[in-house]
């Protein structure tokens, strides 16, 4: 099967770029630069612009591919974590091509080769209780130039949902009417202000917390419930401020494509109030146009016009006369 491709230089990185979803089912970026700041500086660019696209999906998979001289570990750690505050990038594979320092392009292309390498790592989010920190860099697979031929069937994507998330804290957003939320408050021994939600969508998530041993601190939910609020919600959940969205959250197609939405529950009919004008006729919507202020000025606007030109025409006539 041949795959569609489309490639972005640097002229057209910044030009817009409207494909269907069902085109990209992954992302393939190019990074090159000696500087590392450079370089972490050109993801977060090709990222941001990512963000903007019509089509861009954070669930499918990435591969970032480098070319460094050393420190690739280092490096791909910092990928990963500039990939996570970004985007909340986790399907991502960082491939880095190791070729060393040398002294000239024929030392490079023939002496060198078998100490010139491949390397691939993945990250796994809250594994050994890293929480949401990238430390859990692994090294998958280590190949030379003259090894490639033999690349071994390794699963780059592998589940990264752990049975276990050792007690790491999440934040969670409740957002709706009652009885889907139930937000109360009280001040602990510290002296800080506490949420705790009651509702009937925080309850089927404390029991999935229990389970896989989450840690959930409740934030202040809005005050009001409209699309400004709901875009807002969704908004903290795409930049990292919240981890979950609870309650009665209207799916807007321009937000729903950075997040991941669970299966409803259950289904609520709303019931907008907007006004529905009568049909007036014809002489009453004339009338209505203006304000009685504003049709007394144009009347008057319209008699002085009048009486000027009817005294200019008097004074034409008199002057004649008199000549």
């Amino acid at each position: 099967m041949m795959w569609p491709l489309v490639f972005l230089d640097e002229v057209s990185l910044f030009e817009p770029l409207l494909l269907h979803s069902s085109v990209c089912s992954g992302y393939l970026l190019f990074l090159s630069s000696t500087n590392e700041e450079e370089l972490l500086e050109d993801l977060s660019d090709k990222l941001n612009y990512l963000l903007d696209v019509e089509a861009y999906d954070s669930k499918t998979k990435f591969i970032v591919f480098v070319t460094n001289s050393s420190t690739s570990l280092h490096l791909a750690k910092s990928i990963f974590n500039v990939a996570w505050k970004i985007a909340r990038i986790v399907n991502i594979v960082v491939v880095v091509f190791c070729y060393g320092t040398y002294l000239n392009d024929t030392e490079l292309a023939v002496t060198r080769l078998h100490e010139m390498s491949l390397e691939s790592y993945i990250w796994f989010p809250y594994h050994d209780k890293d929480c949401k920190d990238v430390t859990n860099v692994k090294l998958i697979e280590k190949k030379t130039l003259d090894e490639i031929s033999n690349l071994t069937r390794i699963d780059y994507y592998p589940l990264k949902i752990p049975k276990d998330f050792c007690g790491c804290s999440m934040k969670v957003t409740p957002y709706g009417i009652p009885p889907y939320t139930i937000v109360n408050n009280y001040t602990d021994a510290n002296g800080n202000e506490v949420y705790e939600d009651n509702g009937l969508s925080s309850e089927l998530l404390k029991l999935f917390a229990q389970v896989y041993n989450i840690t959930l601190l409740f934030r202040k939910s809005p005050n009001k419930f409209g699309i400004v609020q709901t875009a807002n919600v969704f908004l903290d959940a795409v930049v990292g401020n919240t981890d979950f969205v609870v309650g009665a959250v209207v799916l807007l197609p321009v937000v729903t494509r950075y997040v991941d939405c669970s299966i409803p529950l259950t289904y609520e009919s709303l019931k907008i109030l907007a006004p529905c004008p009568t049909q007036l006729e014809r002489v009453h919507k004339m009338v209505t146009i203006f304000t009685p202020t504003a049709w007394l000025s144009i009347g008057l606007v319209l008699v002085f016009v009048c009486c000027t030109l009817w005294f200019a025409s008097s004074c034409k006539k008199k002057c004649d006369l008199m000549n």
